[in-house]
């Protein structure tokens, strides 16, 4: 399971490994790298990556929490969305 806190240095630093997370999986593909590597991508250590995460895994579901959170706030601050706004605001997050 993923940890929440509004202390800055530890959002800061899963911003890192999430940035890391995403480098990472671009480059090497999904799973195919370890903790070890994803903390030194993110110039941070195994340490403090147990301090945010349990695992690889919820670095992943984390982000995915996050696109689909900021997809309803998108979608609900409009008066009437369909799925049109649905694939724009996806995509918007995407890429």
């Amino acid at each position: 399971m993923y940890k929440n806190s509004t202390d800055r240095r530890f959002i800061k630093n899963k911003r890192e490994f999430r940035r890391a997370y995403i480098d990472l999986t671009i480059q090497k593909g999904y799973r195919n790298f370890s903790i070890a590597e994803l903390a030194r991508q993110a110039e941070l250590n195994r340490m403090t990556f147990y301090k945010h995460y349990d695992n690889l895994d919820d670095v992943f579901q984390e982000f995915i929490d996050d696109m689909i959170g900021e997809i309803e706030r998108q979608l609900t601050a409009k008066e009437s969305a369909d799925l049109a706004d649905l694939f724009h605001v996806s995509s918007q997050l995407m890429y």
